[in-house]
Parts: structure tokens; sequence; C-alpha cells
């Protein structure tokens, strides 16, 4: 009886650990990726005209703010499989590096 615990107990945990979700946690149609994304290009394009009307310190860093705003938005949907992961994080790495070096 000991032998039979232990083997399900063991068959319960390889079990367990097995049933992953494959499915990303956002949803990848065009449909949400525009209604996501594009509230954020609302949001960055406003934080650019008004950084261009007052270049103040606190508007730089409302700017800098909304662009990584954005990028969050659009990693978030790095799991999709429609993505080429390798160029999508060099590209994701390369736009984070430049929101970086704005100087406020």
């Amino acid at each position: 009886m000991k032998k039979f615990f232990y083997l399900f107990l063991l068959t319960l945990a390889i079990g367990m650990t097995s049933c992953g979700d494959d499915e990303p946690d956002v949803d990848c149609t065009s449909t949400n990726f525009a209604n996501s994304i594009n509230a954020l290009i609302n949001d960055l394009n406003a934080a650019v005209t008004t950084y261009n009307n007052d270049p103040s310190s606190a508007n730089c860093q409302a700017l800098k703010d909304a662009a990584n705003d954005y990028l969050d938005g659009v990693e978030a949907f790095d799991d999709c499989p429609e993505i080429d992961q390798t160029q999508f994080n060099d590209q994701l790495d390369q736009a984070r590096d430049a929101v970086n070096t704005i100087n406020c």
C-alpha cells in the first residue's frame, strides 16, 4: 500500500506540472492589439505634444513615462505565436534603450 501511495503522489506531481497552459496571457487578435496599443499611442502623442509646447523637466518625465507605458503595452503581446521572439526582443530592447537615453 505504501508503494501505491508513493506511486500515486509521483503520478499526481508529474500530472500537475505538465498541465501548463500553452495559450498566451493576452488576446492576440489584431482587434485587441489595435484597441490596446492605439490608446497608448494617443497618450504618447499627447505627451510629445505637451513636451514640445513646454520642454520642462516634468513634461520630459511624463514623455518618458508614456513611452515606457507604450513599450509595456507592446511587450504584453510577446507570447503571441505570430511574433518572432528574437526580433521582437531585439527591437523592444533597442526601443527601451532609446527611451532611457532621453535626458530630462
